[in-house]
């Protein structure tokens, strides 16, 4: 049974999400992969702002192939234009217990068809095997009840016949510019030859860790100009993903709380700084609520909130020059 990796999709589109999870209920250390995740506030905003980009599909950079293949993990590719051309080796497939994964149009789906209001939206499913009784394929994806998405939730198994599925993966629509490394029409799998004796953390994702951070520039100076962004904001359906304001600060937050998860794994850096992380995460998720509630209240303390971001700064200030320091000690 494939458990949900990050509940709120913070960092990971639905097809990392997926790919991660399905790793992860293996015994797979995918937080490794998290070495990069700690990402500039100015970046992560320009990249939504001035360049369009939706972040949420953003993520070319997580559990790609070359990055699984640190961990000797083989990421193979099925091309094939209609559903029907892969049933046999779909059936292959899942009689080693793997999964695959596939790109299609989310509104075709008959649990998910409301969810994004008619509109037909690029989306990825777990196909875990079939039922042997009814020939239906066992779908693992988020949880949609009475046609809302239920976020912070473990995913669920759907039943979904062959026609269904072959609705969702056979027709083309125009999905736009997503920044994804697989065409939709890739079926996904995953050959595992994970060696746990192996040291992956000392000899693989430490070095490129340290690597990264080397060339890291922070700057916070922008947290002092999210109260205004939200004093401002005017967003008539706030947890919609289209919205800039509110998927950059949740960028924010996946961004920091995946950093935490592979700073946990290394010895050289203090509890203290985990703390802090922790503490970062814990005001950006309010900040996050303050945006929420204001756009479904009209209420905003904004005091209170200039408070909180000014906090925000000075602590990731300090966990920023504090992470350096313990790095450059253990060189």
């Amino acid at each position: 049974m494939i458990t949900k990796y990050d509940l709120n999709d913070q960092y990971l589109n639905c097809r990392r999400n997926q790919s991660l999870s399905y790793l992860h209920t293996k015994g797979i250390p995918i937080d490794l992969l998290f070495y990069g995740a700690y990402e500039q506030p100015k970046e992560i905003f320009q990249s939504i702002y001035e360049q369009g980009m939706n972040r949420n599909l953003y993520l070319d950079k997580v559990a790609n192939a070359d990055e699984l293949e640190l961990l000797d993990i083989k990421t193979h590719r099925i091309h094939a234009l209609q559903f029907n051309a892969i049933e046999d080796e779909l059936s292959e497939i899942f009689k080693r217990n793997d999964v695959a994964l596939l790109f299609g149009d989310g509104y075709r789906l008959p649990y998910k068809q409301n969810t994004y209001m008619t509109r037909h939206e690029l989306h990825s499913i777990v196909l875990c095997g079939i039922n042997p009784g009814t020939g239906h394929y066992y779908v693992r994806d988020d949880i949609y009840d009475a046609d809302v998405y239920r976020s912070g939730r473990d995913y669920i198994t759907y039943e979904c016949d062959a026609a269904t599925i072959s609705s969702f993966y056979d027709n083309e629509f125009d999905f736009g510019s997503h920044e994804t490394l697989e065409s939709k029409w890739d079926v996904i799998y995953y050959e595992s030859h994970f060696n746990s004796d192996k040291p992956y953390l000392q000899s693989i994702f430490y070095p490129r860790f340290e690597q990264m951070l080397s060339h890291l520039s922070m700057d916070f100076e922008l947290y002092t100009e999210i109260p205004d962004l939200i004093a401002n904001a005017s967003i008539d359906q706030p947890l919609q993903q289209d919205d800039r304001l509110l998927q950059f600060i949740t960028i924010l937050i996946g961004s920091r709380k995946h950093f935490m998860q592979f700073l946990q794994r290394i010895d050289a850096i203090s509890t203290e700084t985990i703390a802090l992380f922790d503490r970062i995460t814990g005001y950006l998720e309010s900040i996050r609520y303050s945006l929420i509630k204001k756009n479904m209240t009209g209420k905003l303390d904004l005091s209170k909130l200039k408070n909180k971001c000014d906090l925000l700064k000075n602590d990731e200030e300090s966990a920023f020059d504090t992470l350096q320091r313990s790095v450059a000690v253990n060189r």
